[in-house]
This record gives structure tokens, C-alpha cells and sequence, in this order.
């Protein structure tokens, strides 16, 4: 019997503020290809890619740096593809004092998100999309794509501790909830291989679990 294809979608800083409010940063090295595959049906379902989509922080310090470049290493181990958008500075004036400052913004993921979830539908590479993200500008889209593919279906994965957005909830086929034991249970290891055995990441120290948590790997 031929299991139905299933693509996640991931909004990488959508899904990474809402782990970082949590105050544990280990669950910030996060296997997004378990966690995916956490909400399919193994009877019925097969996961057949993992699309991340994310921006360099290249505004941030170097250890900030150094940390997601480690980690998108380890989704590319994993199998995930990554699609990056850009920040872009923008200049902003303060409103109590006036003062002029610079700040960045993140463009073109909610673009790239978009785009993919229609293309992979007209090349019909899935039959569920997966979507992490609880952001409502991803709605004209999963409007669009079940209103021309009915037969396909967009599931919204609401990051965990996130109020779930209504309007996303109103045009999504269904939706799922990713809880702090999803994000436990689904980290990467500490060392990261490749296929002949070669080390080719290691878990960035800040990442390491506290004892309290170890019982949870």
C-alpha cells in the first residue's frame, strides 16, 4: 500500500523564539527531522523532506554565529535542506528621546515559505504538508494551495507555549500542538557523524543539557 508523502515546512526563527522563551537552551538543538516525523501516521505516512527555512544572524556576535552555523551542519547531517532569507538594517527613532538607532529585520522567509508550499504542490510532491510556524502571513498561502489542491492538506504544528493563531487555525486543515516533551525527546546527539564515521560536529557547549535534564535524552 503506497503511504501518503509528507513535506514539513519550518519557520526557523518562529520555532526558535518561542524554544528560546522557554529558558533552556539546550532544546535548542533540535532534531527537526524526529520532530517532524513525531506527528505522522508510520502506517500510513512517510516523510519524504524537511525544508528549513532561516536567516544568517550575521549582526549578531560571532559565538551567536558560530552556534547556528554548527547547527544548520547538523540539520544538513540530518537530511534537512535549508532555505535562507536575509536581514536587512533598517533605521528606527526611539519615541521617548528620539534618538536614531539601527535595527535588522528578517525578509524573504515568509516569501520563500510561501512559494515552496504552492511549488510543491503544483509538482504535487506531498499529500500533507507539515507546517511549523504561528505566523498568520503564511494564511493567503495555505488558502491558496487547498483551495486549488482540496485533496491535499496543510497541518499547522503551533511551536510550543504559543497561543495559536486564530486565523491560521481557520484555513488549516488541522493543527497540532509541539509541547516541551516533544522538544526533549527529539534532540540531536552531542556528536555528529558522517557516513564513514568522520566527526564532523560537535554540540555547541552552551547547548549541553543541565543534569536535570539528562533523563529527558
Amino acid at each position: 500500500m503506497n503511504r501518503d508523502r509528507v513535506i514539513s515546512f519550518i519557520d526557523g526563527f518562529n520555532l526558535y523564539h518561542a524554544i528560546h522563551n522557554l529558558n533552556t537552551p539546550s532544546l535548542k538543538w533540535l532534531d527537526l527531522r524526529k520532530l517532524s516525523q513525531e506527528f505522522l501516521h508510520p502506517l500510513h505516512e512517510e516523510l519524504v523532506e524537511v525544508r528549513y527555512f532561516s536567516t544568517l544572524a550575521i549582526h549578531y556576535s560571532q559565538d551567536v554565529q558560530d552556534r547556528q552555523k554548527a547547527y544548520l551542519k547538523a540539520l544538513e547531517l540530518r537530511g534537512v535542506k535549508t532555505i535562507l532569507g536575509q536581514f536587512k538594517q533598517k533605521d528606527r527613532r526611539c519615541p521617548k528621546c528620539c534618538a536614531s538607532y539601527a535595527s535588522h529585520e528578517e525578509k524573504e522567509t515568509d516569501v520563500n515559505i510561501a512559494l515552496d508550499l504552492m511549488d510543491l504542490a503544483v509538482l504535487d510532491a506531498y499529500d500533507r504538508a507539515i507546517l511549523i510556524t504561528n505566523d498568520s502571513d503564511q494564511v493567503p498561502a495555505i488558502s491558496k494551495v487547498l483551495k486549488r489542491f482540496p485533496e491535499k492538506r496543510v497541518t499547522i504544528l503551533i511551536p510550543p507555549q504559543s497561543r495559536a493563531c486564530n486565523e491560521l487555525m481557520q484555513v488549516a486543515s488541522d493543527k497540532a500542538k509541539i509541547t516541551t516533551n516533544h522538544l526533549h525527546t527529539c534532540l540531536l546527539p552531542e556528536i555528529m557523524n558522517d557516513a564513514s564515521g568522520y566527526v564532523i560536529i560537535k554540540r555547541p557547549k552552551k547547548y549541553a543539557p543541565a543534569s536535570s535534564l539528562i533523563k529527558h535524552l
